[in-house]
């Protein structure tokens, strides 16, 4: 089950609290990766969030990372475990502990390994890349073969992106080794459908304080609902139908989250409560099954 959290702060917060992925009696090896893929999620988009509309897929930088550690060693190893939020040892932290993690992802989640025709690969860093992580392995001519490269890679990225990205090289430097891509595309349907007819233009306050009009969702179902003190927020929970990360007839999740305004709760109140989007706020795409956060997010102005 994969679903969309959504947190509305009175003032501004940092997403989280940092703490520890050390492995408790009830935690299982599989649980703890997605401890530390989510301590990771919290920390970059703490570091790179800014005051616009911020979008990130964790995964994609955690699984190119996760690649690299195979190939590495010494202190180069010991840095990349430490950044990635993996404090125990790669024999307990395995590759297959960390893609069972990615699990929910099916065929949604795309590897490609690219390496220049004259460096030498590993056979067995080959086959891990192959059996954990369901990536290809492909050679090319950085040096002679540049702009032909580049568009290969660009045209990698539109197919496994739905043309939603499409480039991320304007040119590959001839000194170029190593490429490693990873690329996950989302689209759901909603459990709980918002109806056409209830969107009306209701005022969003842009960064908190400037009033426009916007074409506003509305929807009046019983979800999970949660009022934080210590964050000073509303956390409202929205579910997508289905195991699956896409569906062909469903929304994608760029353009779902950025209007949503949400009524009553699934806890038992006198009467509805009010989840009004209307100011900034935040938002997780994650799924249900073990907690992993697939995309997190922030909408502060339109």
């Amino acid at each position: 089950m994969i679903a969309l959290l959504l947190i509305l702060p009175d003032s501004e917060l940092e997403v989280v609290k940092q703490g520890s992925n050390e492995l408790s009696k009830t935690e299982s090896w599989d649980q703890l990766a997605v401890n530390a893929n989510n301590e990771f999620t919290f920390n970059i988009f703490n570091t790179l969030a800014k005051d616009g509309n911020d979008v990130l897929s964790p995964i994609s930088i955690l699984s190119a990372l996760s690649i690299l550690m195979n190939g590495a060693n010494g202190e180069t190893l010991k840095d990349l475990k430490q950044f990635l939020r993996y404090k125990n040892s790669l024999t307990e932290f395995s590759d297959e502990t960390i893609n069972t993690a990615f699990k929910a992802l099916n065929n949604k989640y795309h590897n490609d390994v690219i390496h220049n025709k004259d460096l030498k690969l590993l056979d067995t860093f080959i086959d891990t890349i192959k059996v954990y992580y369901k990536g290809d392995i492909q050679s090319a001519d950085f040096v002679n073969n540049g702009v032909i490269e580049t568009e290969r890679v660009n045209e990698w990225i539109r197919n496994k992106t739905n043309n939603k990205i499409q480039k991320i090289f304007d040119e590959i430097k001839p000194d170029t080794s190593l490429i490693i891509l990873n690329a996950i595309y989302f689209k759901g349907n909603w459990s709980k459908k918002f109806r056409k007819q209830w969107t009306q233009e209701l005022d969003f306050y842009n960064n908190g304080n400037n009033a426009i009009k916007m074409d506003t969702m509305f929807v009046e179902y019983y979800f999970n609902y949660y009022e934080s003190i210590e964050l000073n927020s509303q956390i409202l929970e929205l579910q997508y139908d289905g195991r699956e990360i896409m569906d062909e007839s469903g929304t994608e999740a760029a353009t779902v989250t950025a209007i949503t305004a949400t009524r009553l709760s699934a806890i038992e109140y006198p009467n509805p409560i009010t989840f009004r989007a209307d100011h900034p706020f935040m938002y997780f795409i994650m799924d249900k099954t073990n907690g992993l956060i697939l995309f997190c997010g922030q909408i502060n102005n339109f």
